[in-house]
């Protein structure tokens, strides 16, 4: 029996066809207008359709599995998409016509840390995204069984528990589910970084499934080089864009160089290497909506230096340990 059109289109773009069998279909895509019309057509339906959610996600079981070493489970990003459904799209079409049925889809919303400034923008679900600057968000439509975000830059979740509606974010290379928790998700080049602020979060590679890490409040991992790891001593400054809190207690020279960097955006440099190995800096005031340079003097004095700025950038000169 011969393939329908609609079933090529469903298995090319579901990634089923081999090598060889892509490389004709391609082909022919270029050399028959007939059919890149109706692939575009079915493209369009395809990239609007929301990813089919797990039936259920339970997640005191999920953290059973986790601390078995099972991760069987699917990912919602990963689930097929049956063929099945190509057919009941062509009827739709064909019934109800493409454009009616095109314009009734429900369609993805796109925010942007421009558009959004330093609201929080509420999901239809009342979970709640705050996002950082230069950073964006695609919420696709909620369904019954799940919800799902992609996230670009950084951001703080605030998710409503909803434990027959997992929440589920693709960020970079990596998928983060929740039912109902608080966390920080800040995604860095080809690194991704996860803070739990409170509940519990499951936090996996987009890639491989046997690849996964389960965290809880105050923890935090990142994913790099197709890796997860867990953070030791989580920086108490992650959350700093957000609350416009820094805080110097007990951190190493180091560690406070490099959350007043990201912080700001600028470059630091410490001229005088030896003062890496100091102990920690004795500043117990958190500052509230600081300037870069007041906690650059303060930082200098506890090691005897001085700051010395040009063209917007920092370096700390001289100093010692004692």
């Amino acid at each position: 029996m011969k393939e329908s059109i609609e079933a090529r289109i469903g298995r090319y773009l579901a990634g089923e066809m081999d090598e060889q069998e892509k490389a004709g279909f391609q082909n022919e895509l270029a050399t028959n207008p007939a059919l890149e019309t109706a692939y575009l057509g079915y493209q369009r339906i395809w990239q609007m359709k929301p990813n089919a959610p797990a039936d259920q996600w339970d997640q005191e079981l999920a953290w059973v599995n986790f601390e078995k070493k099972n991760f069987a489970a699917p990912s919602p990003l990963k689930a097929k998409r049956s063929v099945a459904y190509w057919a009941i799209a062509a009827s739709l079409v064909i019934l109800s016509g493409a454009t009616f049925y095109f314009l009734t889809l429900p369609t993805a919303k796109t925010y942007l840390y421009a558009d959004a400034g330093s609201s929080a923008i509420e999901l239809p679900d009342g979970s709640k995204v705050h996002l950082n600057k230069g950073s964006g968000i695609v919420v696709f439509p909620f369904t019954r069984k799940g919800r799902h975000v992609e996230l670009s830059g950084e951001a703080f979740f605030e998710v409503n528990s909803d434990t027959q509606r997992p929440f589920t974010i693709d960020c970079g290379h990596t998928i983060t589910e929740v039912v109902g928790t608080s966390f920080d998700l800040r995604q860095v080049k080809d690194e991704v970084l996860l803070f739990v602020n409170s509940g519990k979060v499951i936090f996996r590679s987009g890639d491989n499934s046997q690849t996964a890490l389960a965290l809880t409040a105050g923890e935090a991992a990142y994913f790099e080089n197709d890796k997860l790891k867990m953070v030791a001593n989580p920086s108490p400054n992650t959350l700093a864009w957000k609350t416009k809190e820094l805080q110097l207690k007990d951190l190493s020279l180091p560690d406070a160089i490099r959350d007043v960097s990201t912080y700001f955006g600028v470059i630091i440099t410490v001229e005088n290497k030896d003062l890496n190995a100091c102990g920690k800096i004795h500043s117990t005031l958190p500052f509230k909506d600081p300037q870069v340079r007041t906690i650059l003097d303060v930082i200098a004095r506890s090691f005897n230096a001085l700051v010395v700025e040009k063209d917007g950038k920092y370096t700390i000169k001289g100093g010692s340990c004692n």
